[in-house]
């Protein structure tokens, strides 16, 4: 398995609420400089309106893909809102539109699962608190091999830079017991139980006798659920 892609499918990302921008990931560069916040705003206020133009349009249906000359923008509408608007930005020729997807399904997941009330109309308007999703976000973007081959973390090896990753648990210890009910495996217990931050995933499948790469996939898993994150190892 290659190691964290240089490169990323996924360079920009607006998540907007009721057209407005609420958390945006801006790495992309036009005119070889990064976007301003003004232009972020009305970057999202353009992707809103095209989406919605094309949403009230009975024959086109939802806004899946639109292409500029360099960029290509990606939309996911999650089912559960309708005024949530997941938007990833793709610079370059050849970039894989399933795999931008099913990226931004990952992404739309674990942001609603680490901040619920946003599709219960109980956010008071503060944007602050979603800088929490940055690390998540990175993350997935990065360590997201398994988008395109699946069956990697099925069998096989894995790459030593994947096997000294370090994962690290981002919730209390007291809520840790509420938690393991979530799991339907033995496995994925044991693995959660062996992450301490201090671990890398080779050390965690010797301990639990789990294959490595079924190791790797169950901490991506706990990645997309909002409940861990990796480290480099220092070494």
């Amino acid at each position: 398995m290659s190691k964290a892609s240089e490169s990323p499918m996924l360079n920009d990302l607006f998540i907007l609420k009721n057209g407005l921008p609420i958390f945006t990931r801006n790495e992309c560069l036009y005119d070889n400089s990064r976007a301003s916040e003004d232009q972020i705003t009305m970057i999202s206020g353009f992707l809103s309106a095209i989406n919605s133009f094309a949403r009230n349009v009975d024959s086109l249906g939802n806004m899946k893909e639109m292409k500029m000359e360099d960029v290509s923008f990606l939309f996911f509408k999650p089912p559960n809102d309708n005024n949530l608007l997941f938007v990833g930005a793709s610079k370059g020729k050849d970039i894989q539109a399933t795999v931008v997807e099913a990226m931004l399904q990952k992404i739309s997941s674990a942001f609603i699962r680490r901040f619920p009330f946003i599709t219960e109309n109980k956010w008071d308007g503060e944007t602050e608190i979603f800088k929490d999703f940055e690390n998540i976000l990175e993350n997935i973007i990065h360590h997201n091999d398994s988008l395109n081959n699946p069956q990697d973390c099925i069998g096989g090896n894995i790459s030593k830079f994947d096997a000294s990753l370090i994962p690290y648990k981002r919730i209390k210890k007291t809520y840790e017991r509420g938690i393991y009910d979530l799991f339907s495996s033995n496995d994925s217990k044991l693995v959660f139980q062996e992450i301490d931050g201090i671990k890398d995933l080779e050390s965690i499948a010797e301990n639990t006798e789990i294959p490595l790469p079924r190791v790797y996939s169950l901490c991506k898993s706990f990645i997309k659920m909002g409940l861990v994150l990796f480290k480099k190892s220092s070494d």
